[in-house]
């Protein structure tokens, strides 16, 4: 089971970096930049029982191009670059933590002053580890539970010109490793560090007359509605333990209002209702409840979130800031049970973050009454990952010209 659910993440990774590559509308006229970037740090102790390390580094080779203005979404945000990271990491601990090599897509988003950058960079995609847990061979890697797991970056740098293609680049970086707890032990691996390195470009051009300037202009003026079903999948919630159990599912539904408050910039407020089969399997065989207490509903939550949401075309990135209003099992269990997040951070809070893949792009001139999509996010509890999420829906749109002044 194990084996078949990390081919799984695999082919869905390498699907999601291909998609977003193709989304890069580009052409050999635009510069082509490759990077090398060297970064040094440590890894965030956020567990009593996280294996001791020294320091980590990544190595970091970078290949972007900047994006054309011929698509709105690209000129709204300011013209970024795209393109696609290759990460070799050692986590400072050879025996128990090992190494990785991942393959990040990537968006910097960029100011200029004169020929200077300023850049965030960021991006999700998927990292193979060599020394992943194993109750016999590796039992001291509490961090990464399976083979395969994603690997995220954030990264804020400058880059300085040392002649006409060479620049110099400098920063602060953010990784993030986790298997979105389908597999147990799962405390992840949090990485700050410094980075340096250098970039050279094909072509000897002002980069900065490829900048322009942000359209935020409002287009729609009436909020819409829309549903999806969720499917999720995880093993029993706990950072560290039981290990190597059973793999649960997760079922619900959504529906939430949104509206687009800038262009290309999606604002929510919805409720999301889960039901899970681990809580219910623990819930009759522990006894969690009183016999006399209705338990048809204690394993299922209802969360009240809001949202924001990031579009490129037919893609986008959006984060669920939300808060639990119906779990009792997470109430309940926390009393009788010290779980590594025990709190009201734990409890109350659930959170996600993700790509939705829609049929309609936002490009296009007229809305869809119907704009049907597909998702995949990872959602939290305090910061924890509970479960890795799939769902499909439909956003019910009104039938109303964009107007949007920069087209």
């Amino acid at each position: 089971m194990r084996g078949l659910r990390e081919i799984f993440i695999l082919f869905l990774f390498q699907q999601l970096c291909s998609y977003s590559w193709a989304q890069a509308d580009t052409t050999t006229k635009l510069p082509l930049s490759h990077e090398l970037n060297v970064h040094a740090g440590s890894l965030i102790k956020i567990h009593g029982e996280y294996p001791d390390n020294d320091v980590s580094t990544l190595i970091e080779y970078n290949i972007s191009r900047k994006l054309t203005q011929t698509n709105c979404w690209q000129t709204s945000f300011g013209t970024p670059s795209s393109g696609i990271s290759f990460i070799h990491a050692q986590f400072g601990n050879q025996s128990v933590l090992g190494q990785a090599i991942g393959i990040i897509p990537m968006l910097r988003f960029e100011k200029w002053k004169n020929q200077t950058r300023f850049s965030i960079r960021a991006g999700f995609g998927l990292a193979w580890f060599n020394k992943p847990y194993d109750a016999l061979s590796n039992p001291e890697n509490l961090v990464i539970g399976s083979k395969f797991a994603n690997m995220s970056s954030l990264q804020i740098g400058i880059a300085h010109p040392l002649g006409k293609r060479l620049r110099v680049n400098l920063g602060m970086s953010f990784t993030h490793c986790s298997d979105a707890h389908v597999a147990v032990p799962n405390i992840g691996a949090n990485l700050v560090a410094g980075y340096l390195g250098f970039a050279w470009c094909n072509r000897s051009l002002d980069l900065n007359s490829y900048h322009c300037a942000k359209t935020n202009k409002r287009t729609w003026k009436r909020w819409s509605p829309g549903v999806s079903t969720i499917f999720g999948l995880h093993e029993f919630p706990g950072t560290i333990r039981p290990t190597n159990g059973p793999l649960y599912f997760v079922y619900g539904e959504n529906i939430f209002f949104q509206n687009e408050i800038k262009n290309h910039r999606i604002f929510s407020v919805g409720l999301n209702h889960h039901a899970y089969n681990a809580y219910r399997d623990y819930i009759e065989t522990q006894e969690l409840f009183s016999s006399d207490s209705p338990l048809k509903w204690k394993s299922h939550t209802v969360v009240f979130y809001l949202g924001y949401e990031w579009c490129y075309g037919h893609v986008s990135l959006f984060v669920q800031a939300g808060a639990n209003i119906y779990a009792p099992f997470l109430q309940k269990i926390n009393e009788v049970w010290d779980l590594p997040k025990h709190g009201p951070l734990y409890r109350y809070t659930a959170n996600k973050l993700g790509y939705r893949f829609q049929l309609h792009s936002t490009e296009q001139k007229y809305l869809h009454v119907l704009n049907p999509f597909l998702s995949i996010a990872v959602k939290t509890n305090g910061g924890t990952a509970d479960f890795l999420e799939f769902s499909c829906g439909m956003a019910f749109n009104n039938k109303r010209l964009r107007m949007r002044l920069n087209q």
